[in-house]
């Protein structure tokens, strides 16, 4: 692992490379972002990456993605970084697709859908509670952002570059870490104010695994009263402080 502040460049649509040396080829297309493309590569090492590729002045990004992930690198839940350049990363492939694709393409009805993604529920709320005690907010929760291994339901989140406000410092370590007192408080530290808005995309991935549809983040989000009822509900019998995903 290592850190260049050296552009990439790509030749010939194949071939990654910093200041003319091959670092890696690219195998397959994985999806295209706003800021930033995403491609699988095969390093010269010989492992599988994903290559994720800024503009030549995404460089402020980098930095701060970078800083993220190294800092996690213990953690379970996102993915190693292998090297990092002025505009590009290179990082361990993890689950076999994400969440939106998982979630959208199944067949279960919905009074199956609790007992069927009752373990992908805790893992992506026991995922959320190791970042927050590591310091990290995640700053851009969405299904596209989580990724997940469709037969275990292991799951990792993927993007960090908005995380901690895009600036790449690491909040000081939390211990004794409860997400109720985000909720309880009216005056909130940035800190815990990118934590509540964690707590909103999560609320909405919660939403999506539940009842099979995508929606606007919350606060805008309006639940039907009988939608409000079945994921309390299904909160309820996972923890029941889960519920202040719903106040």
């Amino acid at each position: 692992m290592g850190f260049h502040g050296v552009p990439l460049s790509v030749q010939d649509g194949k071939i990654v490379t910093v200041e003319g040396v091959e670092v890696a080829k690219i195998v397959g297309e994985c999806e295209h972002g706003v800021q930033a493309e995403t491609l699988l590569v095969k390093m010269t090492d010989g492992r599988l990456a994903i290559f994720k590729k800024y503009d030549d002045d995404g460089h402020a990004t980098v930095d701060s993605e970078f800083n993220i992930l190294n800092h996690l690198q213990d953690s379970p839940y996102t993915a190693n970084v292998y090297a990092a350049y002025r505009n590009g990363i290179f990082q361990q492939v993890v689950g076999d697709k994400d969440l939106f694709d998982l979630i959208m393409c199944d067949d279960i009805p919905l009074h199956s859908r609790f007992k069927t993604y009752k373990s992908l529920l805790h893992n992506v709320w026991n995922a959320i509670c190791d970042l927050h005690k590591r310091g990290v907010a995640w700053g851009d929760i969405k299904l596209e952002n989580i990724r997940v291994n469709s037969e275990t339901f292991e799951v990792y989140f993927v993007d960090a570059g908005s995380a901690n406000n895009k600036s790449g410092v690491v909040y000081p370590y939390t211990p004794s870490y409860s997400h109720a007192c985000v909720f309880r408080r009216n005056v909130l530290t940035l800190k815990e104010q990118q934590e509540q808005q964690d707590m909103h995309g999560i609320a909405m991935v919660f939403y999506a695994i539940l009842l099979k549809k995508n929606a606007a983040p919350l606060p805008t989000k309006v639940f039907h009263p009988l939608e409000r009822k079945f994921l309390q509900g299904c909160l309820n019998e996972m923890k029941p402080d889960l519920t202040m995903l719903m106040d």
